[in-house]
């Protein structure tokens, strides 16, 4: 699927991309160390904050799902010797924009000023690279009191920890015939830091970074 389908998508939304890119002004310099998936990534951790709605938050999944697994693609000349050309894949700058044009513009606009508090923040850090997702959102929790969480805080990271643990295996049958039986993502390591950073305050987040950096 290619930028074409991912424009069809936001005017499926009311929303049209030349408006978003023209209010974006391409991704913020902050998220310049994240790859094409990852900016849409970190718009869907602030679901909540940004109010998404289901349709949004679907829209965004399969946005951030298609930039991440796309194939790269060769486009060949029929002259003779036949030369080969590398397509250009969705860049940094479209995926933002594309994840843009499916917000509100007061939801872009609060989407912006969240997104840009994360650049210290937005990759996990090597003291949490190991173990489960789960795994990821408790050893956060255990910092509760150094870090000053809010009781409303613990809750949220309490339930997130407790969805990434039950989390069950889901599949996607396609029509076919044979049927193709195809294993759905499930939350990844990244995800579920990426998630439980999004309920911490921008000056939690960078201590949760700097305590984690050097823990084994």
């Amino acid at each position: 699927m290619r930028v074409l389908t991912l424009i069809a998508m936001a005017t499926a939304l009311g929303t049209t991309l030349g408006v978003a890119r023209a209010h974006a002004q391409g991704a913020p310099e902050e998220l310049k160390s994240l790859k094409p998936h990852e900016v849409v990534e970190q718009v869907l951790t602030f679901r909540d904050r940004l109010a998404l709605t289901q349709e949004q938050t679907a829209k965004l999944n399969e946005l951030h799902l298609t930039i991440r697994d796309e194939k790269h693609q060769y486009a060949h000349s029929g002259g003779k010797p036949h030369v080969t050309r590398h397509q250009a894949m969705i860049t940094r700058g479209q995926a933002y924009a594309d994840a843009m044009a499916l917000l509100t513009p007061d939801q872009r606009q609060q989407a912006v000023t969240l997104l840009t508090t994360l650049p210290e923040t937005a990759k996990i850090p090597s003291g949490l690279k190991s173990g489960k997702p789960h795994e990821v959102v408790a050893r956060i929790l255990q910092q509760r009191a150094e870090l000053g969480f809010t009781e409303a805080q613990v809750q949220d990271l309490e339930a997130l920890h407790i969805m990434v643990r039950d989390e069950k295996h889901r599949y996607s049958h396609d029509g076919s015939k044979p049927h193709k039986t195809k294993h759905q993502q499930m939350i990844t390591r990244e995800r579920a830091f990426a998630d439980a950073m999004a309920v911490l305050s921008a000056e939690q987040r960078l201590r949760v970074v700097e305590f984690f950096a050097n823990a084994s």
